[in-house]
């Protein structure tokens, strides 16, 4: 499990916490909940119908993280707002449109 944030949240995280915490804070930028890897290819398989999927089995224990925004919120008043089902179609149609520009 993993806390996914989008990379415009991140920038304009970045500029919350830039404009108004002191430079010795240390806060953590992220959306405060975690998801599953499965939920990231399912909602890819969602966008993509003809994506392929391929299951490795791994010997490696898994690595999982999430952050904690209390002190985000707390000092910035922000707080991401991009979900992962609206990151994730943001980035499909995205990809969808340079890749339709590059067969131009």
């Amino acid at each position: 499990m993993f806390d996914y944030i989008f990379s415009r949240d991140v920038a304009e995280g970045l500029i919350k916490i830039a404009e108004t915490v002191e430079k010795s804070n240390v806060i953590n930028l992220g959306t405060g909940t975690a998801r599953r890897i499965e939920d990231v290819i399912t909602l890819i398989s969602k966008q993509i119908a003809d994506a392929k999927i391929k299951e490795l089995k791994s010997q490696y224990l898994f690595e999982g993280s999430c952050a904690d925004i209390t002190e985000l919120i707390k000092l910035t008043g922000w707080q991401p707002d991009t979900t992962l089902e609206e990151g994730i179609k943001k980035i499909v149609a995205y990809e969808v449109e340079i890749n339709a520009q590059t067969q131009r």
